[in-house]
């Protein structure tokens, strides 16, 4: 129903929306690392690019906190990425396999710079910011690398939750759909940007 009781149709298929939502999330809890990739922790939830505020000191502050909430870690990082293809889901944009694995470097890097003293132990129960576990890390030439079975897995579990964003937001945007608000503020469609996260 739209705002004025009227009727309008999307067509979505949720039956197979729900198989695949399943689907993924055996995919990312089946991991023999899904302990790291998959715990829950504080999440900002929509890491689109106006809401990282770089600063004159060249760090970054993050705005908008209406969406955050607990996720698992992972789900940040694919969200942040799925962003990549901007509000016209320009596909293209998204990044490959490489620029996937360094980002997710560079996030292990962040950790350890804002706890080293972390890593300078290898007892098992000593655990990052976002309860990672730093037996699984290792110091390597200046940076932080994981162990090839840990960095595959939380590349593999950024991969799905790209995959469950596009879902998530996909499903709010068909919510948000209306025509009657499109053509009232002609600003944004958001049953066709909804379609498009959901294809």
């Amino acid at each position: 129903l739209g705002v004025f009781g009227e009727t309008y149709s999307i067509n979505v298929d949720f039956k197979k929306l729900e198989e695949l939502i399943l689907t993924l999330k055996n995919a990312l809890y089946s991991d023999v690392n899904s302990h790291l990739t998959c715990s829950i922790v504080i999440s900002h939830s929509d890491l689109l690019p106006g809401n990282i505020i770089e600063l004159s000191s060249h760090n970054y502050d993050f705005i908008d906190y209406e969406f955050s909430g607990t996720m698992e870690c992972v789900f940040d990082i694919g969200n942040h990425l799925c962003e990549w293809a901007g509000m016209s889901c320009s596909w293209d944009s998204l990044p490959n396999d490489d620029d996937i694995e360094d980002f997710v470097m560079a996030y292990f890097d962040g950790l350890s710079k804002i706890n080293p003293k972390v890593f300078e132990s290898r007892q098992p129960n000593i655990e990052l910011e976002n309860n990672t576990h730093a037996s699984n890390l290792q110091a390597k030439e200046g940076h932080l690398a994981a162990e090839t079975s840990v960095l595959n897995s939380f590349v593999r579990s950024v991969k799905i939750s790209m995959l469950l964003s596009n879902i998530c937001w996909g499903l709010w945007a068909i919510c948000k759909a209306d025509p009657i608000l499109k053509s009232s503020d002609n600003m944004f469609d958001y049953k066709a940007y909804g379609l498009s996260k959901l294809s």
